[in-house]
């Protein structure tokens, strides 16, 4: 694979190609009728620029004043009844300690052997996650 770049040139100096009378004669005036393309502008107006970053922080500023100002006005203190609990009372029945056996991972294997090591891992925290979804409900 080291001298493929060669190889490749080599080959490609070997190939012979005879073109036609007819075929170079319209190559040639086909290549002097083309135009050179015009260069891309590059330059921007200033102005221009500038009236757009004004008028985008302007627009930034007035979101950031209605969303303050319209956020507070129309609070007031909130009852203790009211407030919603999404997590249920017994959850601190459930709590356990997980035991944390992290190891650094062998990159140095082979990657078939690495990707079957990592499914068996989701597998076997889906079955975990199952079990304690069972339980719970």
């Amino acid at each position: 694979m080291d001298n493929l770049e060669q190889r490749l040139r080599d080959d490609a100096a070997e190939i012979r190609v005879d073109v036609p009378p007819h075929v170079s004669a319209r190559l040639q005036a086909s290549l002097r009728a083309a135009r050179t393309a015009a260069p891309a502008r590059r330059q921007f107006s200033f102005p221009l620029w500038l009236a757009a970053s004004l008028t985008g922080a302007a627009a930034s500023a007035v979101a950031i004043v209605a969303v303050n100002w319209g956020g507070l006005a129309g609070r007031g203190p909130e009852p203790a009844e009211a407030v919603a609990y999404s997590v249920p009372e017994y959850v601190s029945e459930l709590e356990r300690q997980i035991p944390l056996r992290a190891k650094t991972a062998d990159l140095t294997g082979p990657l078939e052997e690495e990707l079957e090591n990592l499914r068996s891992d989701f597998e076997r925290a889906k079955k975990n996650v199952e079990q304690d979804l069972d339980f719970t409900f």
